[in-house]
C-alpha cells in the first residue's frame, strides 16, 4: 500500500530526531528485501512486520531481530503475506494483522496470535480482508481494517471494519462499530486514550460518510455521538481519508486527505481539543496528503507525499512545534 511506503519512509527519517537528547543513527547487520510497515521493539529486540520475505534469510514477513551488542535474528513463525501491526498480547505473545494466509505453517488469514515461547497460538480467527490496526485494552483486542466478515470454527460473523475479541477465552465479543455494512469501511488507523477508542480512515455511520469517530469503552464501546467532527474534501465527505492518527495533550492530531473540518479550511493535517471536542486548527499549508504522525516532546512529526510547508519546500517531512502553533524550524 502506498500509504505503507511513506510511513517507512517517515518512521526512517524520524528516528534520529526523536529524544530529548542527541541522538545517532545506529546501522543493524540487516537488510530487509521489502518495506516494513511496521515495529514494536520490547527489550533488546526488535519485531518487525512488512511485505518483505527475508532479512538476510528467509524470514517470511515477520522477523525479530536482538539488538545485543552482537545482534542476531530469532526464530519466528513464518508469515506467508503482509503484516501491517503488531500488538502485544499482554501474555508475552503478540497480535499481528495485515494479508497473509499461513503463519508457520499453519492456516491463518490476516489474523494470528504468537505464544511467549514464539510459536502460534491455536486461536484461529479467519478475517475476510486486511487488517490494519490491532489495540489491546483490559484484556480485549481491537481489531481494525477492510473487512466485512470474520470466520471462527466455521461460522461466520458480520462485522464491518471493526471487531473485538476477548483474549481470554479467544471469543469474538459482540462489540460492532455500527459501520453500514452495505458500504466499502475502511479503517486505517486508530488510537486508545484512557477509556476512549478513536478511529481513522473512510467508513459511513448511520449512511453518512467519515473520516473520524470515537467510541466508550466505559460503556461497552458505544458510539461517542457529541464527537461528529465533519472532515471533508471540496465539501465532500466520501472523498476525504485519515491514514494516520496520535493522541497527545489532550487533543488528537489526524493526518490524510482533506481540506475541511467543519466546513473550516484546513490541509491534509488537523487536531481536535478533546476537552471540547473542537477543532484546534494548525498553522500548516500542505501541498500532499499525509500518510504517518508522531508525537514526541512537544513536536509533532509529519510525513506524507507533499513537497511544501507553507509555501516553503519541505519534502515529505517536517516536524510541528505545538506549543508555539508554528513549523518547527531549528
Amino acid at each position: 500500500m502506498k500509504n505503507k511506503f511513506y510511513k517507512l519512509i517517515f518512521i526512517l527519517c524520524a528516528l534520529p530526531f526523536i529524544s530529548k537528547g542527541q541522538a545517532t543513527l545506529q546501522n543493524l547487520p540487516f537488510t530487509p528485501n521489502g518495506t516494513v510497515h511496521c515495529q514494536k521493539q520490547v527489550g533488546n529486540t526488535l519485531y518487525l512486520g512488512g511485505d518483505f520475505t527475508s532479512v538476510d534469510a528467509n524470514t517470511g514477513s515477520l522477523a525479530g531481530l536482538s539488538l545485543s551488542s552482537t545482534p542476531t535474528q530469532l526464530q519466528l513463525p513464518y508469515v506467508n503475506g503482509t503484516v501491517n501491526t503488531i500488538v502485544s498480547d499482554g501474555t508475552g505473545g503478540y497480535l499481528i494483522g495485515g494479508s497473509f494466509t499461513s503463519v508457520g505453517g499453519q492456516a491463518r488469514t490476516n489474523f494470528a496470535r504468537i505464544t511467549a515461547a514464539m510459536t502460534v497460538h491455536p486461536l484461529d480467527i479467519r478475517f475476510n480482508n486486511r487488517i490494519n490496526k490491532i489495540l489491546v485494552h483490559n484484556g480485549t483486542a481491537y481489531i481494525l481494517g477492510a473487512f466485512q466478515s470474520l470466520n471462527t470454527n466455521n461460522v461466520n460473523t458480520i462485522r464491518s471494519g471493526a471487531a473485538s475479541i476477548n483474549l481470554s477465552n479467544g471469543s469474538i465479543t459482540n462489540w460492532s462499530a455500527n459501520l453500514n455494512s452495505s458500504y466499502n469501511n475502511t479503517i486505517y488507523d486508530a488510537a486508545i486514550s484512557g477509556n476512549t477508542l478513536y478511529i481513522g480512515g473512510l467508513f459511513t455511520i448511520n449512511n453518512v460518510s467519515r473520516a473520524l469517530a470515537a467510541y466508550d469503552l466505559n460503556l461497552g464501546g458505544a458510539l461517542i455521538s457529541n464527537f461528529n467532527p465533519t472532515i471533508t474534501t471540496n465539501g465532500y465527505a466520501g472523498s476525504a481519508y485519515i491514514y494516520s492518527l496520535t493522541i497527545a495533550n489532550n487533543r488528537i492530531y489526524f493526518g490524510g486527505y482533506f481540506n475541511k473540518i467543519n466546513n473550516i479550511s484546513c490541509s491534509n493535517v488537523s487536531s481536535i481539543n478533546l476537552l471540547t471536542n473542537t477543532p484546534a486548527l494548525l498553522n500548516i499549508a500542505l501541498n500532499g496528503t499525509v500518510y504517518a504522525l508522531t508525537w514526541n516532546n512537544n513536536l509533532l512529526y509529519v510525513g506524507g507525499s507533499f513537497s511544501m510547508v507553507n509555501n516553503t519546500s519541505r519534502p515529505r517531512l517536517f516536524a510541528y512545534n505545538t506549543n508555539a502553533n508554528s513549523v518547527f524550524n531549528s
